[in-house]
């Protein structure tokens, strides 16, 4: 038995000799993973393992980590030895335990999987036992998916708990793809990124756009703990933005420091959005969604156009106007401009009473 792609394509692993191991063939693992995308950045989790042949052909095509569990103490020997012959040791995990327990004990992690894949033995009732453990146990991240290999004799569907997204077949064998079916669980959602020092109508007018597409919005205020140089605090942007959202239960504020992906992920979100404004902004933009697409496969990215009347607003332009005295009462909301009014006391105000 070989792997049949990545890093270590080619090297032989073994399998235990036991009429308790049924062995995932090259050519269905090879199918396998041409159907799926790439694994690079994806995190598996292998059920069954056996020789764990299947999550290693996952490290091998640069997936982040492969967590196996194992029941038979001896297959895991010899499936340790499979990682450390081809160097996985380091991103991998073997759970020596029954499947169920091993399950609950992930759940307990809070771990969530972008793939898993479960071949329990054939012709048990054993496929729809796992569906309907990991559909309680909520490993699966929020794009991604269940991947069984069954007999094809098995209906695995008689629940309708998971939606069949894909099925294919190579003899005896069956591969069933499902995604959980969430239904009314399931929401649309989207993290707005920016530095909103300070926010102003045109962020106002793309959060109110992205209501009309998402079902929440969280407006997410990013920082540099090193950079010293923003107008206002991380806790005054975040106050004057909830003051201009008031208590719109669609839209939540929070802040980060560090990968907006990992916030992405961590929060079960897979859309950004952004706003766009020229072509200046395109470019730039277009480069940050590639490269997050790069970090993590499965977030993608809405730019919302702004509205003309904000075609040439943004937080600089506001700061710079507010600082040499210039009036940004049409720019900013009332909040925001008593907050710069405080901020730099011979700012014009048109008349305002602020």
């Amino acid at each position: 038995m070989r792997i049949t792609g990545g890093r270590v394509r080619g090297r032989k692993i073994y399998a235990p000799k036991s009429e308790k191991i049924r062995v995932t063939s090259d050519r269905v693992r090879e199918s396998l993973f041409d159907i799926l995308p790439s694994m690079e950045g994806m995190l598996f989790l292998d059920i069954f393992a056996g020789s764990g042949s299947v999550g290693i052909e996952a490290l091998s095509r640069e997936s982040s980590g492969v967590v196996f569990i194992e029941k038979e103490p001896l297959h895991a020997v010899e499936l340790k030895k499979n990682l450390n012959l081809c160097g996985f040791e380091e991103s991998s995990e073997v759970i020596i335990s029954a499947v169920g327990r091993g399950i609950r004990v992930l759940s307990g992690r809070r771990r969530k999987f972008d793939i898993i894949f479960a071949d329990p033995p054939y012709d048990r009732g054993m496929a729809v036992e796992i569906i309907d453990l990991l559909r309680e146990a909520d490993l699966i991240a929020r794009n991604g998916v269940l991947i069984v290999e069954h007999s094809f004799r098995e209906d695995i569907m008689a629940d309708n708990k998971f939606v069949l997204t894909d099925q294919r077949r190579y003899g005896d064998t069956v591969i069933s793809f499902l995604k959980p079916d969430r239904g009314k669980k399931m929401k649309s959602s989207a993290v707005y990124p920016g530095s909103f020092d300070p926010i102003t109508n045109g962020h106002v007018d793309i959060i109110n756009r992205g209501l009309g597409i998402f079902n929440k919005i969280t407006v997410l205020v990013g920082y540099n703990p090193n950079k010293l140089t923003t107008l206002f605090s991380v806790e005054e942007r975040i106050s004057m933005i909830r003051d201009v959202v008031g208590d719109d239960s669609r839209v939540e504020v929070d802040s980060f420091s560090g990968l907006l992906v990992d916030y992405v992920k961590k929060s079960e979100t897979c859309c950004i959005l952004r706003g766009l404004r020229a072509m200046s902004d395109f470019e730039y933009e277009f480069q940050l969604a590639l490269i997050n697409r790069k970090l993590r496969k499965n977030i993608e990215t809405v730019f919302l156009m702004t509205g003309a009347k904000w075609f040439y607003c943004n937080s600089s332009i506001v700061k710079e106007a507010a600082a040499l005295g210039g009036s940004v009462r049409d720019l900013v909301p009332k909040g925001v401009l008593k907050r710069l009014k405080e901020k730099f006391p011979d700012m014009k105000n048109n008349n305002s009473r602020i």
